[in-house]
């Protein structure tokens, strides 16, 4: 399992007037991504922690990915820096 972090774009929608005004920019998400046991076709799990930390719940993600074959990714509920993620 291993943590990322990207640029995501703030406005999803930039050409759909109903969502006006359209704010430009991003912000930054960090989140952790396991493909170590995942098959092509395997079913992909959103996993959504709550407010702690991800490393906290490695053990769990990856008792679950190795035995169905999945890919995991849990973004962080709350990014804070690089180094703290609840």
């Amino acid at each position: 399992m291993r943590a990322s972090i990207d640029a995501i774009q703030i406005d999803h929608f930039p050409n759909e007037k109903r969502y006006a005004p359209h704010p430009k920019g991003n912000f930054t998400q960090r989140y952790f991504f396991d493909s170590s046991y995942y098959k092509p076709g395997g079913p992909v799990f959103l996993y959504i922690g709550g407010e702690t930390s991800g490393e906290s719940r490695f053990s769990n993600l990856q008792t679950g990915s190795t035995s169905a074959f999945i890919l995991l990714v849990d973004p962080c509920h709350m990014y804070l820096s690089a180094d703290a993620c609840i």
